[in-house]
């Protein structure tokens, strides 16, 4: 049996995933991606929630993108050409919040995979509206960055179960 892993700092792991994903897919600058001191600033309570299992021998940590709606459109509209003349369906944005998750997960599994933990992703999930995220457990330690593009807000959320 592998002994529990100890938790890396879960809100700078996300932060940086999230940070690398977003600089890689969306027209960056400096002006327009931000990481917000305030936990939940922006969100007024509507948006999607997707999440990733990452999993491993020693590794139980979900991670959660909390998207707002505002800012899946913007996404949309710089990454496909929506426009508010033809709207995004929701399924489109449903997966395109899924897929982002994905990646963020990836970055996040990348990492951990590199201090020597074993891990796999599962499955995105998509969860409407749910924004806040339901508090852990007691025995689960979580880490959250808020970080926001163009005044949009977008955070990320890892639970790190012990295995």
């Amino acid at each position: 049996m592998t002994p529990p892993a100890a938790p890396p700092n879960l809100r700078q792991l996300g932060s940086q995933a999230l940070a690398s994903v977003l600089q890689a897919l969306l027209p960056v600058t400096a002006a327009d991606l931000t990481e917000v001191s305030e936990t939940g600033n922006g969100f007024d309570g509507s948006g999607i929630t997707a999440s990733v299992p990452v999993m491993g021998p020693a590794v139980d940590a979900p991670v959660f993108l909390i998207i707002s709606h505002g800012f899946l459109f913007q996404a949309a509209t710089a990454l496909f050409g929506a426009s508010p003349a033809s709207p995004t369906p929701d399924l489109l944005l449903e997966d395109f919040a899924g897929e982002l998750c994905n990646m963020v997960a990836g970055r996040v599994a990348h990492e951990l995979c590199s201090s020597g933990l074993t891990c796999l992703l599962g499955i995105p999930r998509i969860h409407d509206d749910q924004i806040p995220l339901p508090e852990p457990g007691a025995a689960v330690q979580s880490g959250r960055a808020d970080w926001s593009w163009k005044g949009l807000p977008i955070a990320v959320v890892i639970h790190w179960h012990s295995t």
